[in-house]
Parts: structure tokens; sequence; C-alpha cells
């Protein structure tokens, strides 16, 4: 859609910061509509007696965050170092945040229920 708008821009030169500016600002949008990125994965796994519980939604809100600070992250990343190197930190940039959303939802949740 966006080489619609701006044919001239080179997006296979920067194919891999393009999905990740896309990524970004669609995780940042979810998050300032409240329909939180998370969220869709986190109901296939918790039931749905919780869903609108205000913990089940500050947990989903601090892990779409740290989607966001992640693709921002490789974002800059792939744009700094558009070549095998960059790549690389994107990716392990990634895979720490698929790491992270196995250990925080369970650790978040008990934080948030004993404030």
């Amino acid at each position: 859609m966006l080489a619609l708008v701006v044919p001239s821009f080179p997006f296979l030169a920067y194919g891999q910061a393009s999905v990740y500016l896309i990524l970004t600002v669609s995780t940042a949008i979810s998050l300032g509509y409240g329909e939180m990125f998370t969220v869709q994965y986190a109901k296939s796994s918790v039931s749905e007696a919780y869903w609108q519980h205000p913990v089940f939604r500050k947990v989903n809100r601090t892990l779409t965050l740290i989607w966001v600070l992640d693709f921002a992250l490789a974002l800059v990343l792939s744009l700094l170092m558009p070549n095998g190197t960059g790549v690389l930190l994107a990716n392990l940039v990634n895979i720490i945040g698929v790491g992270a959303m196995f250990i925080l939802p369970k650790r978040l949740t008990r934080s948030y229920q004993t404030r």
C-alpha cells in the first residue's frame, strides 16, 4: 500500500526495515487503541473468564509495549546495518522477544496481582 503512495521509495533495498517499520507502527497503534497486539495469542491459553480482568489487560499492555520496543530496535538495527550483521542482530532481538513472551506473562501476572 505504501509503495502505491511513494512508488519511488526503494522498498526492496530496505525490505527488512520496511517490515519492521510496519510492525512497529501497527503494534504501537494497537497499544494506543487498547486492542493489544498480544491479546489474541493470550486468549488461546487463558480462560475466557479472565479476558476482561484488569490484570490480564495490564499484562498484555506491557507485553505489547515490549513488542513495540523490540520491533523498533530491530528497525533501527536493520537501518544502521542493512547487511548480514543487521539481519542477524534484528533476528536475535526477535528471538529474545519470543523468549520473553514465555517467561514474562506469569511473572507479570504475579507482580500485578500483589500490587
